[in-house]
């Protein structure tokens, strides 16, 4: 009766390992050798190939290794292989700003915060060029020459610019996209020798006395 038991045990042994499924494991079922080293979850016969059942066809596991992505080909369960689509993270629209000086002799007459012919012609082209939808933000800071006091030069550059964002609120510039500022006489471009205000010396510090408007207008 020994004998009989390790003879059946015996030939148990010899028949799973010369086991056509198990033929082309690499130490225990289900690890096929295949150009990456991969083991995967199922039985295969001799060739290679994944041994199926007769009645569903569907592929056999192996018991042995756990059936998931990392273990799974896509003849059997293509569930694994799904491919995700990409959801494409919107692009911001990219800002570019354009500061446009204008003269202030061209806007105002000398010590005044009243737009000028010229002054308006000019807004009159930039409210037409610039496209709204496309408008992000607008600046506009006034400037001052010296003559005058601090104070006084500070709040008529600020009546300067009120000036130019009331005209362009007018032409149709949304008022919640332009913030207007006044710098006073504290950024001039030029220096003029002269300690009174004649009409030489105010002719020379033209430059100082100017509208800066700056326009962001972003791609979208």
């Amino acid at each position: 009766m020994k004998n009989f038991t390790a003879l059946s045990t015996g030939l148990l042994a010899a028949a799973i390992i010369a086991s056509p499924a198990f033929a082309a494991g690499e130490g225990y079922p289900g690890c096929l050798k295949t150009d990456t080293d991969k083991c995967t979850a199922y039985v295969y016969d001799s060739m290679g190939k994944v041994v199926r059942d007769d009645v569903m066809k569907q592929c056999v596991l192996n018991g042995h290794i756990p059936l998931e992505a990392s273990s799974a080909i896509k003849e059997c369960n293509p569930e694994f292989f799904k491919e995700v689509a990409k959801v494409e993270a919107p692009v911001a629209p990219t800002v570019t700003a354009k500061a446009i000086t204008l003269s202030a002799d061209a806007f105002f007459d000398f010590d005044k915060d009243t737009l000028k012919k010229e002054g308006k012609a000019s807004l009159d082209k930039l409210a037409k060029d610039i496209k709204i939808d496309q408008v992000e933000y607008i600046t506009i800071v006034g400037h001052a020459d010296r003559f005058g006091s601090d104070s006084y030069n500070q709040k008529l550059s600020e009546r300067r610019a009120n000036t130019v964002a009331k005209y362009l609120t007018a032409k149709g510039v949304p008022a919640t996209k332009i913030k207007s500022s006044g710098a006073g006489e504290t950024q001039p471009v030029v220096e003029c020798k002269g300690a009174k205000a004649t009409s030489s010396v105010i002719k020379c510090l033209a430059p100082n006395r100017r509208a800066v408007i700056t326009v962001g207008v972003s791609s979208k």
